[in-house]
C-alpha cells in the first residue's frame, strides 16, 4: 500500500464530491463545478476554498510562483470566476490595485466601469462622469481644454 497512488473520495452534505491525489500532492480538491486548468486536465475546485477565500488567495499565489506562461494566468482566472460564482464582478484584493490600475465600484460590477485611483487621473487625462460611464464619455479636464480644442456639446456625446 505504500507504494501505490493513495487516493481519498471527499463527500459533503452538499452532495459535491472530489478526488485528492495525496502521493502526488495535488493541492486542489474538486466539486462539480468544472474550470480547467490547463489544456490536458480540467480540475474541480471544492466550496470551501469560495469559504476560506485566505485559503485560495494563498494557493492562487504559490501556483502562480511555481507555474509559468499560460497556466498561470488560467489558474488565477480560474480563481477569480469561482470565488465570485460570476465572471469579473469581483473588486480587485489590495495587493493587486497598484497591478491593475483601476477598483471596480460594487455598484457597478456587472457594468464593468472602474473609477481610476486619483493619482491615476492625470495618467489617463480623463475624469468618467457619473452619468455617462455605461456610454464610455468623458470630459477633458480643464488643463487639457486648450491641448484638445473642445468638448463634445451634449448632443453630440451619443453619436
Amino acid at each position: 500500500m505504500t507504494g501505490m497512488m493513495v487516493t481519498v473520495l471527499l463527500l459533503s452534505k452538499r452532495k459535491t464530491w472530489g478526488l485528492k491525489d495525496v502521493k502526488r500532492g495535488h493541492k486542489w480538491t474538486f466539486s462539480k463545478k468544472r474550470f480547467q486548468c490547463s489544456e490536458k486536465k480540467k480540475v474541480y475546485l471544492h466550496d470551501r476554498y469560495c469559504q476560506q477565500k485566505s485559503k485560495a488567495y494563498n494557493l492562487i499565489l504559490n501556483l502562480r510562483r511555481k507555474e509559468s506562461g499560460k497556466t498561470k494566468k488560467v489558474a488565477y482566472e480560474n480563481y477569480l470566476r469561482f470565488h465570485c460564482y460570476l465572471k469579473y464582478k469581483t473588486i480587485l484584493k489590495p495587493e493587486l490595485k497598484h497591478k491593475y490600475e483601476a477598483v471596480l465600484k460594487p455598484g457597478l460590477k456587472q457594468k464593468y466601469e472602474t473609477v481610476l485611483k486619483p493619482e491615476l487621473k492625470q495618467k489617463y487625462e480623463a475624469i468618467l462622469k457619473p452619468e455617462l460611464k455605461h456610454k464610455y464619455e468623458t470630459i477633458l479636464k480643464p488643463e487639457l481644454k486648450q491641448k484638445y480644442g473642445a468638448i463634445l456639446k451634449p448632443e453630440l456625446k451619443h453619436k
